[in-house]
């Protein structure tokens, strides 16, 4: 469905099921209905998506849509539209049985400030994987007053430009901090979910010979989850330090003695890349001296 977008001026849109009905009774003579209808006339639909009207969606874009394999996709079209979507948000309205109903969301952008703030949105989300889907299935409530869904648009735009201002586009993984840096034709994030395979998700997504981005959620360090947070930092520092200790082994004993001096380790605790250049640079010190 087709929830809005920023050029609209209205609070909200609504999703009214039964206003085709209402019609049809009114057309048959129904007038206590006409005040009603007319009102409900005047607000702004939520919109059924489909691949004729799609609403300004690429159509290149609907598999994220039709197919799973991931939580949370950053991509940019060749055309240079930014495409950002979380899926399996847990909704506050239940079935039948008292399950909550899955949705996903899914926001185009098409500027370069666009992608500045959809950069910052995907950093954003699988860091506060909890934190944002709470916050977007908040966006929708049942109002009584129209008998249908309203979306609150304003609130989507105020959540976008509150995590916009506040982070950036980077998060922390158990072996790696990643930078989400968008470029055309190129995935820059794309989170397979905990318990699902990398070549499954790479099948239902098309992703083969494509340049995609993996993170595994599990490997995610959630800053919305204390407790989960301190334990996997923990776990992140005895991981570089493992590597650490891996590399001394395998180098000459004079570069060893190098490598315990203090202010050397803490050039040497930065991430993979860092500690390269480190070693390498030390390395040319020991043969010319």
């Amino acid at each position: 469905m087709f929830l809005g977008d920023s050029t609209m001026t209205s609070e909200s849109t609504f999703y009214l099921p039964l206003l085709p009905i209402w019609k049809k009774k009114a057309e048959a003579g129904d007038v206590s209905l006409a005040e009603k209808i007319e009102s409900l006339e005047k607000l702004s639909k939520i919109k059924i998506l489909t691949v004729d009207s799609n609403y300004g969606l690429p159509k290149s874009a609907f598999t994220l849509i039709s197919h799973a394999g991931y939580k949370v996709c950053l991509s940019m079209l060749s055309t240079g539209e930014s495409i950002f979507a979380i899926r399996d948000i847990d909704s506050n309205s239940k079935d039948e049985s008292g399950r909550s109903i899955p949705f996903l969301l899914l926001i185009v952008g098409d500027t370069d400030s666009d992608r500045i703030v959809l950069e910052k949105m995907a950093a954003y989300a699988v860091s506060h994987i909890d934190d944002i889907s709470r916050r977007i299935a908040g966006l929708f409530s049942y109002n009584p007053t129209v008998n249908g869904i309203e979306f609150s648009l304003h609130a989507l735009n105020g959540l976008i430009k509150d995590i916009s201002v506040k982070n950036n586009n980077t998060f922390m993984t158990l072996t790696r901090d990643v930078v989400v840096d968008l470029k055309k034709n190129e995935i820059a994030l794309f989170a397979i979910p905990e318990g699902l395979d990398r070549t499954i998700a790479i099948k239902e997504q098309n992703l083969k010979g494509k340049n995609v981005n993996f993170v595994m959620m599990s490997e995610v360090i959630p800053l919305d989850n204390q407790k989960k947070m301190k334990s996997m930092l923990e776990l992140r520092k005895k991981l570089q330090a493992s590597v650490i200790l891996s590399w001394k082994s395998k180098l000459p004993s004079e570069l060893t003695n190098i490598l315990s001096d203090k202010k050397v380790k803490c050039i040497l605790i930065g991430g993979t890349i860092i500690t390269a250049i480190a070693i390498g640079y030390l390395l040319y010190l020991c043969k010319n001296n």
